[in-house]
C-alpha cells in the first residue's frame, strides 16, 4: 500500500481558498448594494422641521424682528442650503427663512416625483391668538461621498 502524504492537504487549501473567494465577492456586492445610490430623505426632513417649527411657534415669538432660529435649535447654515420656511400670520406679518425659490418649486406639479425637486409640507394653526399658515420644506438628499 502507497500512502501519499500531501494531497489532502493541497484540497483542504484549495477548499479554503473558495470559501474565502466567495465571502469577499458576497461582502463586496452586499456593501455595492446597500451604498449604491442616495437616500430620499426629503420627506422624512420636512415633516421633522414642520414638527419642530410647530413646537417653537407655540413657545416663541417667530415675527418678532429680533428672532434668530437657533432659539428653535435648528442650524440656520443647514437650512440657508437645503431648506425652506415661510410663514404667514392673518394679520399680515411674515416670516421666511432658507431658499425661497423652493416655495415655488414645491408647487409646481410632479414635484414630489422629481428627486432634484425639494419636498413640502403645508400646515396652519393658532398661535398666540393669531392664524398661522406656513409651508416647510427641504431638499435635502444623502449622497455618495466618493
Amino acid at each position: 500500500m502507497v500512502v501519499r502524504t500531501g494531497s489532502g492537504d493541497a484540497l483542504l487549501i484549495a477548499t479554503a481558498l473558495v470559501v474565502i473567494a466567495i465571502t469577499l465577492v458576497g461582502i463586496r456586492f452586499g456593501i455595492g448594494a446597500f451604498f449604491a445610490e442616495g437616500y430620499d430623505a426629503r420627506a422624512i426632513d420636512a415633516e421633522t422641521l414642520r414638527f419642530v417649527i410647530e413646537r417653537c411657534l407655540e413657545r416663541e415669538n417667530m415675527f418678532d424682528p429680533l428672532f434668530t432660529l437657533e432659539r428653535c435649535g435648528l442650524d440656520t447654515a443647514v437650512l440657508n442650503s437645503e431648506h425652506v420656511v415661510l410663514l404667514h400670520r392673518e394679520d399680515g406679518l411674515n416670516f421666511s427663512h432658507g431658499v425661497h425659490s423652493y416655495a415655488t418649486t414645491c408647487l409646481l406639479r410632479g414635484a414630489a416625483e422629481k428627486q432634484s425637486f425639494p419636498l413640502c409640507v403645508s400646515f396652519s394653526g393658532t398661535f398666540d391668538g393669531q392664524t398661522v399658515t406656513g409651508i416647510v420644506g427641504s431638499a435635502q438628499r444623502a449622497r455618495r461621498t466618493r
